[in-house]
């Protein structure tokens, strides 16, 4: 054996040894220890590659040095391929691919229309997509050539589904700075401005854990509430918050009906009802008294006093029952008698008459003229002669004109 395993040529015969013991050169030991040398070089590798290992050779920690770039599937790479321009095809990444120190990847462009997962290269983006999604324009923070588009400005936006609990404060309630887009909002307080928001059009959505209230200003706009007014809100109600700028807000109620939230539907809003029994949130317009404060605080803000009231403390509903709604003239010229309309006679009504909204006009029949003859006539043989006079027809009819009609309720939204 040529070769002892460890990489150690080893003879079989020693000469010297040979000769000190007598021992001749013969053609049979000359043979066999030729052979074995033979042996040992036909299991070494040639550099000219004629002889392939037939095992893995271990290094020894040490390095292959002068290598060519590989080209092959199989070949070695160089650290040259690696590190400094390395060449992938079609490369699968089972962790993340970092980037440190890296300054940008290059990536090759896709043709128009590919929509598979390739990277997308700048080229691409600018030259292809968004030449066909955003022609020349400027979106603020966002400019386009119609071939190339870039930001103006760093946005920071995010949506977080999580729920934090802020309390409701007059002035201090943070609410862009909690965890969550929806917040759990206690507190008894009564809100009249907030916090600062991060940029214009961030949002908060307000779930009331009780009855709260928040009055509307310059800086805290809400629908339908005039400024100055306070509107409350009550448990499981929503108030959806929106930063106009960072410092207005605009807020929108969504009620609560005891088993979802329901649709906003801006307050005072009338609607012809089809049963006797109302719907929650609204009430019969019946020109029933209520209290300015509390529950109907936003109705009050809508309509005031309009439609009369009681004393400081309440206000009336209008009321409808019984009567036809005609639209408002507001210049038309259609209603002829627009300028003799009454203001509600309800105590306390503070309605303007004539062509205003809310004002009353009588029933009324439209002047015209019947006319009739009546008289005696006589006959014979000589010149006739006649007397006769004016006469009516008579009464008939019912007690009002009106037309065919089916009766609703008029209900108001409060």
């Amino acid at each position: 054996m040529a070769f002892n395993g460890t990489g150690t040529f080893v003879r079989i015969y020693s000469w010297l040894t040979d000769q000190a013991a007598g021992i001749l050169v013969r053609a049979d030991r000359m043979d066999t220890d030729t052979n074995d040398i033979a042996a040992g070089l036909s299991n070494c590798m040639t550099r000219d590659g004629q002889s392939p290992p037939t095992s893995d050779i271990p290094m020894g920690a040490k390095k292959l040095t002068g290598l060519a770039n590989g080209t092959a599937a199989q070949d070695a790479t160089t650290v040259l391929q690696v590190f400094t321009s390395p060449t992938f095809s079609d490369p699968v990444f089972t962790g993340n691919v970092s980037a440190a120190g890296a300054t940008s990847f290059l990536v090759p462009t896709a043709t128009a229309g590919d929509n598979t997962t390739k990277a997308a290269s700048t080229a691409f983006v600018n030259g292809v997509a968004m030449t066909a999604a955003l022609p020349t324009q400027s979106l603020g923070f966002l400019s386009s050539t119609g071939t190339v588009a870039s930001f103006t400005k760093s946005l920071t936006f995010g949506l977080n589904l999580s729920r934090a609990t802020v309390a409701g404060h007059a002035t201090t309630a943070d609410i862009w700075g909690a965890l969550g887009n929806q917040i759990d909002w206690t507190g008894t307080l009564t809100t009249t401005i907030f916090p600062n928001a991060p940029q214009a059009g961030a949002e908060r959505v307000l779930i009331c854990a009780d009855a709260c209230s928040f009055t509307a200003g310059a800086n805290m706009l809400i629908d339908g509430v005039a400024s100055g007014s306070t509107v409350t809100c009550a448990a499981n109600d929503q108030v959806i918050v929106r930063a106009v700028s960072t410092t207005q807000f605009k807020l929108s109620r969504i009620k609560y009906n005891g088993m979802s939230q329901v649709s906003s539907v801006p307050i005072g809003a009338e609607m012809v009802w089809p049963t006797e029994t109302v719907p929650t949130g609204w009430l019969e317009e019946n020109g029933a008294s209520l209290l300015r404060t509390g529950t109907y605080a936003a109705l009050f803000a809508v309509i005031g006093t309009v439609y009369g009231t009681a004393d400081g403390s309440h206000f009336n509903l209008p009321d409808a029952r019984g009567r036809f709604v005609r639209g408002w003239d507001h210049g038309a010229g259609v209603d002829p008698d627009r300028a003799t309309r009454t203001a509600d006679a309800t105590a306390g009504a503070t309605m303007t008459a004539g062509d205003h909204v809310g004002t009353l006009q009588a029933d009324g029949f439209k002047a015209h003229v019947h006319s009739a003859r009546t008289g005696t006539f006589g006959v014979g043989g000589g010149p006739g002669n006649a007397s006769g006079g004016d006469g009516d027809s008579g009464s008939t009819g019912g007690n009002e004109t009106r037309p065919i009609n089916t009766n609703r309720m008029m209900i108001i939204k409060y």
